[in-house]
């Protein structure tokens, strides 16, 4: 009990589509933190505030202050594509992109060998800008 008004409710588990229902519920007040159900239910504007708010908690938790932009560039990469995802090698790393943004991962010496074996399978040429390699000193060259 917050007053005599107001009441707070923890709850274990979650059905937040049945308890934003209640008649005595405010929604605008009712928090979760299971973003994959709030994902579902509210969308994913919702979802990323909602691991925006769980990261800040939790590291505040711990003392540890991370800048708020950081923390929401982050965030922004996880759910852009409307979904979450993981910030991982068997999640982020998964996404359809280009072989050097690979090269962040823990299996750099792979994923050299699959540029260089792309390059030369490509007569050299590139089809995205963002991928084209200097081969004089190994830089993105933005031509």
């Amino acid at each position: 009990m917050i007053d005599d008004e107001n009441w707070m409710i923890e709850t274990d588990g979650t059905a937040l589509a049945s308890i934003l229902n209640q008649k005595h519920i405010d929604p605008t007040k009712t928090v979760s933190n299971d973003n994959i159900e709030i994902l579902n239910i509210l969308g994913v504007e919702a979802s990323r505030q909602s691991l925006i708010n769980e990261l800040r908690f939790v590291l505040s938790s711990y003392g540890i202050y991370v800048n708020y932009r950081h923390i929401s560039t982050l965030v922004d990469v996880m759910s852009h594509r409307g979904k979450l995802t993981s910030i991982t090698r068997h999640g982020i790393n998964r996404v359809e992109r280009g072989q050097l943004p690979l090269l962040t991962t823990h299996c750099s010496n792979k994923h050299i060998f699959a540029i260089t074996l792309w390059t030369c399978s490509q007569n050299n040429s590139f089809s995205d800008e963002d991928e084209k390699l200097d081969s004089r000193n190994s830089t993105v060259n933005s031509q």
